[in-house]
């Protein structure tokens, strides 16, 4: 077994040697990158103003021969710089002829978009996302899509096109585009560093290789989000050549990834791109500079980003790598890749401690931030384990790479032995008609009870607003009933909660169901205690929620407030939004919550709730308001009536400031950088 291994091990070796990474002479990159066929076609659609949709399919068209040429003109050597320059113009003046006869055929063209998001790749449920289907082409290729480009200044200008199925698989090739591996570390790395497998698994993806061409490729995929898999989690390695200060910064080699929503939009949090730049953050604290190889490499080992998708459950969203060499063509990037889909859960331990027993809830690895939130949390609340005190529920808002977040919580019982073994159950649930006389109807039902709670506490049965509370001992089952219940309510929160003393506290355990109400048998008023006067928001309609929180006690070098947020429910809280976190910058201690929302059908009850993760907020100019509507404040002084301050549509506030006679001196402006000064001015009465 040692011996076949060595050899192994040795095959691996050579087959590396082999594909050494070559270097293109500098002047010969030089002039492609500046006088190249890629770079006067860019220049041409700019000078021109050619619209983006007809440059593309003029360049998809025309891919395959750039490529080539380009690929010829890197053959010339130094003594061929003269003929190289000469070919460079006469083959320029042909590609540009073309792009401009192009435009003048499709200028006018409307482009349809017929291709669906589930249709540019499967939407399966994370099949083969770890690519461990292995060497059989048809598997992997009817999930994921490649595509081939050009590098090109920009991050997004290349032109992909997509290529036929290929037949076969390679496996561990680095002069190929793309290729599988099983076994080996990166040749260009020295050592035993860089893995070209992830830790774990038997199959990775090389997408680019360790040859310059100033090519680009992306991989690309739908996936079908489950609720059973919500969190998407791709791992990458990364090996980026750095061209130095010769290359501007969007001209060097880069490797990017975005996440887009079934609009075809990008998830904001998804968006990751790194450059070969030594002043990029990513390449400071986690890429290692080497110059042993004869080229100046950065690399990063294997990395998670996790992508959360609560979302999108139901829906289809496509996920795009790219990786492209530097656009002048002498520099080269690639990435190997894995992924999952996963659902993060949280583990509870069992009560332990004395006098107070306490239990520790776990929540899973791979996540930069932890933020809980409960009724007893003893000690920290930004680790990755937290401590409960007490029974109840407890929520931990999971932060991942580029501010990527999402919540999962745990029911807690306490720490004594009805809280291990109590059990409700409801059952039996009858509803009667619609009354015609009061337009109301009635509900029974049964809760069933196990567990050691029969002798003592007591259960809270509640239908939507209104409770009933039964006092222990109890028996196996408790039947109750609720009369001249409201009807045309849609599903109305039943809820059965046993509690372990009389004057209740944290429930031990609880029970919920939804009980549907029948229609309306009769037209009466709406009536709402903390409804808005004649505001009813439309089914369907999409509308702004948007305000400005201070997260009280924070410190002057917090960059983002991270406590304060806002929360939509519908229906009695049946459904529920994810948390809205203030964004932008922090404007003379005030940071403004801005989200939109659509009404989905079915409602009849909006809440919206201003909470905090911990510690005291404060909530100012609070706006909700149609978002195809103009939506103007005015603020006046209680005593002297003059207008202090307008905020605009977007919730922005311009100041405005008197003297003590009442004259106008100063106007200030809030903006996205700041409060800034508009107009000042002063009067000078001279005194006779």
């Amino acid at each position: 077994m040692k011996t076949k291994l060595l050899f192994l091990t040795i095959l691996i070796f050579s087959a590396s040697s082999a594909n050494a990474h070559k270097v293109l002479s500098k002047k010969i990159e030089y002039l492609w990158g500046t006088k190249g066929v890629v770079f006067t076609l860019f220049q041409t659609k700019e000078r021109a103003n050619i619209k983006t949709t007809v440059f593309d399919q003029y360049l998809s068209g025309k891919l395959s021969k750039i490529i080539s040429d380009r690929m010829w003109f890197f053959g010339l050597t130094d003594n061929d710089y003269a003929t190289a320059e000469v070919w460079l113009d006469s083959i320029n003046k042909l590609y540009v002829d073309e792009l401009t006869s192009f435009n003048q055929l499709h200028k006018n063209d409307i482009v349809l978009n017929t291709m669906s998001i589930g249709s540019i790749a499967s939407s399966t449920v994370c099949d083969n996302i770890d690519f461990e289907t292995g060497l059989t082409p048809g598997a992997f290729f009817s999930n994921w899509t490649i595509k081939q480009g050009i590098a090109c200044p920009g991050f997004g200008c290349n032109g992909f096109y997509v290529p036929s199925t290929p037949t076969t698989m390679p496996l561990n090739d680095l002069t190929t585009h793309y290729s599988l591996t099983n076994s080996g570390y990166d040749p260009n790395i020295p050592g035993s560093i860089l893995p070209t497998v992830k830790p774990g698994g038997s199959y990775s993806f090389r997408l680019e290789n360790n040859t310059y061409g100033g090519d680009a490729t992306m991989l690309t995929r739908s996936i079908s989000v489950d609720a059973s898999l919500p969190f998407f989690r791709y791992s990458f390695a990364a090996v980026l050549e750095d061209p130095g200060s010769s290359h501007l910064e969007n001209e060097k080699p880069y490797f990017k990834v975005v996440i887009k929503d079934p609009s075809g939009d990008v998830i904001n949090c998804s968006n990751y791109l790194v450059v070969a730049n030594s002043s990029n953050k990513e390449l400071k604290e986690n890429f290692i500079y080497d110059n042993s190889t004869g080229a100046d490499f950065y690399y990063r080992n294997w990395t998670d980003v996790v992508v959360p998708l609560d979302d999108y459950i139901g829906q289809n969203v496509v996920v795009e790598f790219v990786v492209s060499d530097c656009s002048w063509g002498g520099h080269m990037a690639y990435v190997y890749l894995d992924g999952d889909c996963f659902n993060p859960s949280l583990t509870l331990d069992s009560c332990s401690g004395s006098p107070i027993s306490t239990r520790k809830i776990t929540a899973p690895t791979g996540f930069l931030h932890y933020s809980w939130t409960g009724p007893d949390i003893k000690g920290s609340n930004a680790n990755q384990e937290v401590v409960a005190g007490k029974g109840g529920n407890y929520m931990v808002r999971l932060a991942s790479r580029n501010g990527c977040y999402g919540f999962r919580n745990i029911n807690v019982a306490n720490c004594n032995s009805e809280a291990e073994n109590c059990t409700l159950t409801i059952g039996s649930i009858e509803t009667t008609d619609c009354n015609v006389n009061d337009n109301t109807f009635n509900v029974t039902g049964v809760i069933n009870i196990s567990g050691t709670i029969s002798g003592k506490g007591a259960i809270v049965i509640t239908l939507g607003s209104v409770s009933k509370i039964f006092y222990g001992p109890f028996a196996s089952s408790l039947s109750y009933s609720f009369n001249n219940i409201r009807s045309g309510q849609g599903s109305i929160s039943l809820t059965a909660k046993y509690y372990k003393g009389y004057f209740l506290g944290t429930s031990v355990c609880e029970v919920t169901t939804g009980v549907n109400s029948p229609n309306s048998c009769i037209t009466v008023p709406n009536i709402c205690e903390n409804c808005i006067g004649s505001f009813e928001p439309i089914v369907g309609k999409t509308y702004i929620v948007s305000a400005w929180v201070k997260q009280e006690g924070a410190a002057d070098t917090l960059s983002t407030y991270t406590n304060p947020y806002i929360q939509i429910s519908y229906n009695s809280g049946a459904t529920a939004l994810s948390p809205v976190y203030a964004s932008g910058l922090i404007i003379e201690g005030w940071q403004r919550i801005y989200y939109e929302f659509t009404i989905p059908s079915g409602t009849t009850e909006i809440s919206i709730g201003l909470k905090t993760m911990s510690g005291t907020a404060s909530f100012d100019d609070i706006r909700v308001h149609p978002i195809d509507a103009g939506f103007t404040s005015y603020v006046y002084d209680p005593i002297s009536l003059k207008l202090v301050a307008v905020l605009d549509d977007n919730n922005y506030a311009t100041f405005y400031e008197y003297d003590q006679e009442g004259t106008l001196i100063r106007t200030k402006k809030e903006t996205v950088r700041g409060v800034v000064t508009i107009t000042e001015s002063r009067e000078n009465n001279p005194k006779r």
